[in-house]
């Protein structure tokens, strides 16, 4: 299957499941799952009423594009007007989902020489919030605070942190920050409070996770100077190449979603991503939108970003990929994913013609997605999780301050027995999560992608790693209450320095801590294996510890044949 689109192209390769994908198709089509879909049919996910009752009003990412192409003349106003204040740089504030919709649009267009500097901070993390503080110059910095709904923990503690490094460099901090938010909500209602210089309002039925086509995503790559109105553009031919009016074997969000369905049947729940070094932010991205939306009721996918690439024989038979890859131009790349083609594994790729063609990718995404959903059963827009961390996080805070401790909570070191215990009770088909509660640098990340590839090579299960609130909310959810068969490992240190939080009784760490504390709460509330592997002040030690410790594991028996 493959058609050649002016700046698109696509290729499915199904292998021996061939057969498990046109069933897919069969039943995507008796179900009229397109029309349902653009018509907002909210039986396609769910029985419960109240549930649907309220999809119809969280469905505009549909039309999101439309609406942004129409108000793209303010934006580009207000950009303008930014432009010529003499401000640098912009400072980002988000957390979740809308961190990752401000984030895949401005890392993949890129910076625009000679327009501010934007940089996005979603951690809690006391390393990232004084980098940031010593990177910022008040009276030549804007600071964007983006929230939907209520306002988690994290981004209120950054909101008034960076407050007050603003007032400390000019008098009137008002006027240096922005606010993105929906109607009514507790951001709008903050920054009017705080008279904001402006507030920009999104239509309340465009979701936090499906907002990239909204002020979230497109405003913070507009200020760096990015073309959004060419990413618009992209978007919308998707939008129609994906209606009820073209055939379902040129609809690019319902062959994904076939694709991708009718494997999960079979067995093949670990999606790969391999991704050209242009699209690596949509990685993330991705991760966000198929982990959040489709992992509940212990269904969904282990999407799997940022590992190292091997040869066919280190994967298991529980892998589908996806290729992301930019032009006609062969790379290293190519000749990777031909070898897993030649090997047999089921592999779709996209072919884009250049950086401002994500915006096509993005929508056909969120649409296969919300496909895929409806798939397997689940409703893409159940938070319900997402509200459980936040709620626990913040009930951890209110005991902080209350008894100036966090409950006590086991921890063991890397070369602690429990360990070796839990590596050794993974079972074929099974995958690690990784979830590092500390400063992310690019020495750590590359040595967890060393722990990647040991385990795949000595456990021969699928591991996948995150930093921080980043990974809480991106996967977490995930983790939590989707696929079966996790062993989740929550690594924690000693900070590296520490925030205090204006007018809060707690700081930084305690912040990031108690995220951890509820993250790890809900997977044993959910009766998920996980361990608290605790670094203590040398992370890059401990780190090393680790990677070791399962390298000397290595040894023993491999996992049994039972999955």
């Amino acid at each position: 299957m493959a058609e050649d689109l002016a700046s698109y192209h696509e290729e499915y390769f199904t292998g021996a499941l061939t057969s498990a994908v046109v069933r897919m198709v069969e039943r995507l089509v008796r179900e009229q799952a397109v029309r349902r879909l653009w018509t907002i049919d909210p039986s396609m996910f769910t029985d419960d009423v109240d549930s649907a009752k309220a999809i119809p009003g969280q469905m505009g990412f549909l039309r999101a594009a439309e609406f942004m192409a129409t108000d793209w003349p303010n934006v580009t106003s207000y950009v303008r007007q930014v432009y010529h204040s003499g401000v640098r740089k912009v400072l980002v504030l988000a957390s979740g989902a809308e961190s990752a919709n401000a984030r895949v649009i401005l890392e993949i267009l890129g910076q625009n020489p000679g327009f501010p500097e934007v940089r996005v901070l979603d951690d809690s993390e006391p390393a990232a919030v004084l980098a940031f503080q010593e990177w910022l110059e008040p009276s030549a910095s804007l600071v964007v605070v983006m929230a939907k709904g209520e306002l988690s923990p994290e981004l209120e503690a950054l909101e008034v942190c960076f407050w007050q490094k603003m007032a400390t460099g000019i008098a009137e901090p008002q006027r240096a920050f922005v606010a993105v938010t929906e109607p009514g909500g507790p951001l709008a209602r903050l920054a009017r409070r705080r008279r904001y210089q402006r507030i920009f309002e999104s239509p309340t039925d465009i979701t936090a996770r499906y907002s990239a086509f909204s002020y979230f995503g497109v405003l913070p790559a507009a200020l760096a100077g990015a073309d959004g109105q060419l990413v618009l553009a992209h978007a919308h031919k998707m939008g129609d190449r994906c209606s009820p009016a073209v055939p379902i074997e040129q609809n690019s969000a319902f062959r994904m979603a076939s694709f991708l369905g009718g494997l999960l049947t079979a067995g093949k729940d670990k999606l790969t991503l391999i991704l050209a070094p242009e699209f690596k932010p949509f990685g993330r991205y991705l991760e966000q939108l198929l982990a959040g939306s489709c992992g509940k009721r212990k269904q969904g996918l282990v999407v799997v970003d940022g590992e190292p690439i091997g040869s066919p024989q280190v994967y298991g038979a529980d892998r589908v990929f996806f290729y992301l890859r930019m032009g006609a131009e062969r790379t290293a790349l190519d000749d990777q994913v031909d070898s897993l083609v030649v090997a047999g594994f089921p592999v779709a790729t996209t072919t884009l013609r250049d950086r401002a063609s994500i915006g096509a990718e993005i929508l056909r995404w969120q649409l296969a997605t919300v496909l895929l959903c409806s798939c397997i059963g689940v409703n893409p827009f159940d938070e319900t999780d997402l509200a459980q961390t936040r709620t626990g996080t913040a009930r951890f805070l209110e005991a902080y301050a209350r008894d100036s401790v966090l409950p006590k909570w086991r921890a063991s070191t890397p070369t602690d027995p429990p360990l070796a215990e839990l590596l050794r009770g993974l079972k074929r088909f099974d995958f690690v999560s990784i979830g590092a509660f500390f400063y992310e640098t690019e020495a750590r990340r590359r040595t967890l992608q060393e722990v990647q590839r040991l385990l795949r090579s000595a456990f021969s299960v699928v591991a996948t790693q995150g930093f921080g609130a980043p990974c809480l909310y991106a996967t977490g959810g995930s983790q939590r209450t989707g696929c079966e068969g996790g062993a989740h490992l929550l690594l924690t240190a000693l900070p590296e320095g520490d925030v205090p939080i204006p007018e809060k009784a707690y700081s930084f760490a305690i912040v990031r801590d108690a995220q951890a504390l509820a993250h790890l709460q809900l997977l044993q509330h959910n009766a998920r294996r996980a361990l608290r592997l605790h670094l203590g002040a040398d992370i890059d030690l401990g780190l090393a510890q680790l990677r070791d410790q399962i390298r000397d594991l290595s040894s023993a028996p491999k996992p049994s044949a039972e999955g």
